[in-house]
C-alpha cells in the first residue's frame, strides 16, 4: 500500500480535524476521509473516533499509527540511499519518423538496450521544426534533422552525416520503366507523400516550383503520416511517391519498387545530428552520439571518420566561434 495513505491518517490525528489534514495535505476534505474509510476497510477496524469535535485514535487507529510512522521512516530512509546511486544520464531523443524507421531499431538494439542501466532514453518521433524548437526549449538534448538547405544553429554543436537521398519510387504496375523519367511522365500518376511540415514534402514542392508545378499537378495526392505505410500501399497499388531512398533499399533490391530521378530537381537531403555544446561532457551521451554515427554510416554503407584526436568526432569548435550548420555539412565525404 502507498505511504500516502498512511501519512493521511497521520494528519487527521496530529490536526485532530479531516478538513485541516486536508489544508495540510492540500488535498479535499473529500479525499482525506475517502483515505481513511480505505485504510478502515482494508485493516478491518474504525481508526478514527468520529464522535467529538477533536478526531482522534481509537485502539486499531493508535497500532496502526505507531506502525505506519516505522514503515513511514524506512521509505525516508530508502528514498536517501536511493539518491545516493549514481543517476542515469537522460538522453532525450528527437528525429523524424523516416530517420526512425530506419535507423533506430539497431541503435536501440545496438546501444540503448547494452547500456539500459546507465541511461534513461526518451524518444520522440516528430519534424524537424519541431526538434528544434525542442532543442532550444530543453526538450530534447539531441536530434537528428533531415533538411533540403543548409542551416544555421548556432550556438548548438552540430555533426554532419551521410546526406540523404530523396527519390521517386513506383509500382512496377504503373508501367513506369525509366530511371529518369520526364516530369510530365510522373505527373501523370497518383502520388502518396508524408503531410505537410515534411522536409520531404518541402522539398518536392520547392523541386515542382521550379517547373512552375505544383503539388495539385500530379493527378491525385494522398497524404500519410507513417512512412512504412507509403511504402506498403505503393508496393501494393499503382501509386508514386517520394521517399528518401534508405527507407526503400530492400524493395528496390528485390524489384517490387522501381527508383526515379528527375533532370533538374534537387534529390539530395541534409542530414545532421545536433546537440548542446557540452555533450562532451557526460560519457554516455557522448557514446550515443557515436552510436549514432556508426549506425548511420553502416546502413548507409558509408565509412565512419577517423577516431584519431584531428577527426571532427574529437574536435570542438572555439568557444565563441560557432559554425553555422552549412559549414558542417558540405564534406559529406568525411562521414
Amino acid at each position: 500500500m502507498e505511504t500516502v495513505y498512511f501519512k493521511t491518517l497521520l494528519a487527521v490525528v496530529e490536526t485532530g480535524s479531516f478538513s485541516r489534514a486536508a489544508e495540510r495535505l492540500c488535498i479535499t476534505q473529500s479525499a482525506v476521509s475517502q483515505r481513511i474509510k480505505l485504510l478502515e476497510g482494508r485493516y478491518g477496524y474504525t481508526l478514527i473516533d468520529r464522535a467529538g469535535n477533536f478526531l482522534v485514535p481509537t485502539a486499531a487507529g493508535e497500532l496502526v499509527i505507531q506502525k505506519a510512522r516505522v514503515i513511514i521512516e524506512h521509505e525516508l530512509a530508502l528514498l536517501g540511499a536511493l539518491k545516493l546511486l549514481p543517476a542515469k544520464t537522460v538522453i532525450s531523443f528527437c528525429c523524424s519518423p523516416c530517420f526512425g524507421t530506419v535507423f533506430l531499431p539497431a541503435l536501440v538494439r545496438d546501444f540503448v538496450l547494452r547500456n539500459s542501466e546507465q541511461i534513461d532514453f526518451r524518444c520522440v518521433l516528430g519534424s524537424s521544426q519541431g526538434a528544434v524548437r525542442g532543442l532550444r526549449d530543453t526538450d530534447f538534448n539531441i536530434i537528428v534533422i533531415e533538411h533540403c538547405t543548409p542551416l544555421d544553429l548556432s550556438p548548438y554543436d552540430v555533426i554532419s552525416l551521410p546526406n540523404d537521398e530523396i527519390i521517386f519510387v513506383s509500382n512496377p504496375a504503373t508501367g513506369l520503366a525509366v530511371p529518369e523519367p520526364d516530369l510530365s511522365q510522373l505527373l501523370n500518376l497518383p502520388v502518396i507523400m508524408r503531410k505537410e511540415g515534411c522536409s520531404g514534402t518541402e522539398q518536392l514542392a520547392a523541386n515542382l516550383a521550379r517547373f512552375g508545378k505544383g503539388l495539385e499537378d500530379f493527378r491525385s495526392v494522398t497524404g500519410l503520416d507513417d512512412p512504412r505505410l507509403i511504402v506498403q500501399t505503393v508496393k501494393t497499388e499503382p501509386y508514386l511517391a517520394f521517399v528518401p531512398k534508405s527507407l526503400v533499399l530492400k524493395e528496390l533490391a528485390e524489384g517490387s519498387l522501381r527508383a526515379h530521378t528527375v533532370k533538374g530537381f534537387s534529390h539530395a537531403r541534409f542530414r545532421s545530428l545536433v546537440t548542446a555544446p557540452k555533450r562532451y561532457s557526460d560519457p554516455c551521451r557522448s557514446n550515443f552520439i557515436k552510436a549514432v554515427m556508426e549506425t548511420v554510416c553502416q546502413i548507409s554503407a558509408v565509412s565512419m571518420p577517423g577516431d584519431g584526436p584531428g577527426s571532427r568526432w574529437h574536435k570542438k569548435r572555439p568557444s565563441g566561434r560557432r559554425a553555422p550548420l552549412n559549414s558542417a555539412v558540405t564534406n559529406n565525404a568525411a562521414i
